[in-house]
């Protein structure tokens, strides 16, 4: 599942990011709790509840939900989910599914109608997602992937709401996926290391870095593009 490498804000990554921040500035913010339906997913309603439980730092912050399954989550247990889901997968299984975050952090396989940009996976893309769930399953392990996508879909698109103004290349969506890639990345790594038997030296440099920026970003983490490079570099191309 090879995927061409993504530069910068692309043209069609702005309009989508343009025409989502339009659309939840719709959202009523004045009148009291009120939920917003954005899709359907495995017979769940995909929600924003607004306004938001930050909205005196961020007026247009939401809360994401799938039905009742990611009720009071935060980015902790995002990271805990996926990191436990990508200790089942093989290498292969695990890349793959980094792709796909990748391709989400950029709004790629997203399509636009009546000017509302949705999440719509292509056949090859829920034929891999469908291959992560069956070794989920296998291990009788109670995630449900596609419906985590959806929810970091929610949850990234939110963070462009609360960012949307700022000038960074990365505000917002990009960063938030980048984060989750990093965290799992790097703790997978080094519990992967711990139960290498043959593995005589277990390096922790990684985690004192992501531990550095977690408190000098105030909880908040990313990941640069070199490290994204060498982590996916047999799965993107020029």
């Amino acid at each position: 599942m090879r995927t061409k490498r993504i530069y910068s804000l692309p043209k069609e990554l702005r309009k989508k990011k343009i025409l989502r921040i339009k659309e939840a500035k719709k959202f009523d913010r004045r009148h009291g709790l009120k939920i917003n339906h954005i899709d359907t997913v495995n017979g769940l309603d995909a929600f924003f509840i607004t306004p938001g439980s930050d909205k005196k730092r961020f007026y247009y912050d939401m809360a994401p939900g799938i039905g009742n399954k990611f009720d009071e989550y935060q980015f902790k247990d995002i990271w805990n989910d996926m990191f436990n889901i990508c200790i089942l997968l093989d290498d292969d299984l695990y890349k793959k599914l980094m792709v796909i975050l990748y391709r989400m952090a950029y709004l790629v396989d997203f399509n636009i109608v009546d000017k509302k940009v949705r999440f719509s996976p292509p056949e090859e893309i829920l034929c891999e997602i469908e291959c992560i769930q069956k070794e989920i399953d296998r291990n009788k392990k109670n995630y449900n992937i596609i419906e985590l996508l959806y929810f970091i879909d929610l949850l990234s698109w939110n963070e462009d709401m609360r960012y949307y103004k700022y000038e960074s290349k990365r505000p917002g969506r990009i960063n938030c996926i980048y984060g989750i890639i990093a965290v799992t990345a790097i703790y997978r790594d080094f519990y992967l290391s711990i139960i290498n038997e043959d593995n005589k030296q277990i390096n922790i440099t990684d985690l004192f870095d992501l531990t550095q920026q977690f408190i000098h970003g105030r909880g908040m983490i990313t990941c640069s593009d070199k490290f994204l490079l060498k982590l996916l570099e047999d799965e993107l191309y020029n």
